[in-house]
């Protein structure tokens, strides 16, 4: 594997070991598309670091890699007050549209209102020019 050949993570390679409890070569290959050689040199490093171990040819974490997974993912995890500071935003961001949403449909039916004053003024003048017409054809 070339130093500029990473197909998955460490944390990914890992975390398929956990989910299979146990692989071999030909797993990395089929699961994130290593070459047969790429899969054996990633899965030496691994044992290396002492995070797996292989008993014949078939490779399981050890305890060091299933600590180092359980660290890994808990520093992924947003915290509880992450959380919390999010879903303050959201909330303010839900009030704030909610307010823009009041506002608009306020602006709306102000539209409305004066679109309905038009309209009758434009009536009462549109009337107003008919009579005016009669009036005048009957003199």
């Amino acid at each position: 594997m070339g130093k500029h050949e990473v197909i998955a993570t460490k944390l990914e390679v890992l975390g398929l070991i956990e989910r299979k409890e146990v692989v071999v070569a030909g797993d990395l290959a089929h699961n994130f598309g290593y070459s047969q050689k790429a899969a054996a040199e990633r899965l030496n490093q691994l044992e290396h670091q002492r995070l797996i171990e292989k008993v014949k040819e078939i490779f399981r974490l050890t305890e060091r890699g299933r600590k180092y997974l359980k660290v890994m993912k808990r520093e992924q995890e947003p915290s509880r007050s992450q959380l919390l500071d999010e879903i303050k935003t959201l909330t303010t961001r839900i009030g704030d549209r909610e307010a823009t949403i009041r506002k608009m449909k306020k602006e709306g039916d102000t539209l409305k209102s004066e679109l309905s004053a038009r309209k009758e003024e434009f009536n009462e003048l549109v009337m107003g020019q008919m009579l005016n017409r009669i009036r005048q054809q009957s003199k």
